[in-house]
């Protein structure tokens, strides 16, 4: 009897406990699962920033000062250009929160222009053209913040294509300049690359929240809002 009612208690702490162990372990998986998430985005944003620096000096110091006098007015506008998006994009970056300062700022000028709109009078319409105008110069620069590396990776694979810089033609101080040029285009490429991979990355963050209300049985928006303040938080600390 004693032998039996050991073997029911054992087999009702196993029942009882099972559960609970599958569900801690379960937990351990998916935190795990979101912490590799979490470090694949920030190491792959910091490449980006880097290699975002690299061009950015190689811009300026190699190409704009060593071969200014020799660039042909294509690639230096190009190259012009592509700096000033390297350069405004690490500006933003130094500030905090997921979006940078400048983006921020940008969507509260529009969100005051939206509001002012909204309220219709005199002044208002006598400013409609400017609001208009002033709103689609903040959305340019808009998406030159948040799509800068596509726009410089286009521009480059562009050049590469055409690949028209190294025309030497008996000119020694032309020497280096194809290869110098290879090297930034093929650099503001790679962070293109890059940064494509982070950017389809952050569509896995439904699928981390869907796993976490299937196992958990959570309410979906507490969990959205879970996932997302932690994700947030260990970018920020990484």
């Amino acid at each position: 009897m004693a032998a039996g009612g050991g073997g029911a208690a054992g087999s009702w702490r196993n029942s009882g406990e099972g559960p609970i162990m599958k569900q801690d372990k379960e937990l351990q998986r998916k935190e795990k699962s979101l912490n590799r998430y979490v470090f694949m985005q920030s190491y792959l944003m910091m490449a980006v920033t880097g290699i975002g620096y690299l061009a950015l000096m190689w811009s300026t110091v190699v190409l704009l000062g060593g071969f200014v006098t020799t660039l042909g007015k294509k690639d230096f506008w190009c190259i012009t250009a592509i700096s000033m998006i390297q350069a405004a994009r690490i500006f933003n970056d130094w500030g905090e929160g997921e979006e940078g300062p400048m983006v921020n700022f940008i969507f509260e000028i529009m969100k005051i222009f939206h509001d002012s709109i909204s309220e219709i009078n005199a002044v208002t319409i006598a400013l409609l053209p400017l609001t208009y105008l002033l709103s689609i110069v903040l959305l340019v620069v808009l998406i030159i913040f948040l799509f800068g590396s596509f726009i410089c990776a286009g521009i480059s694979l562009w050049r590469m294509i055409q690949r028209d810089y190294g025309n030497i033609h008996g000119d020694s101080t032309k020497t280096n300049l194809m290869p110098a040029m290879d090297i930034f285009y093929s650099l503001v490429i790679f962070q293109g690359a890059l940064y494509f991979l982070w950017f389809t990355s952050n569509f896995l963050e439904s699928s981390i929240v869907a796993s976490f209300i299937k196992v958990f049985e959570f309410r979906e928006m507490w969990v959205r809002r879970s996932v997302s303040a932690y994700l947030e938080d260990s970018r920020s600390k990484c």
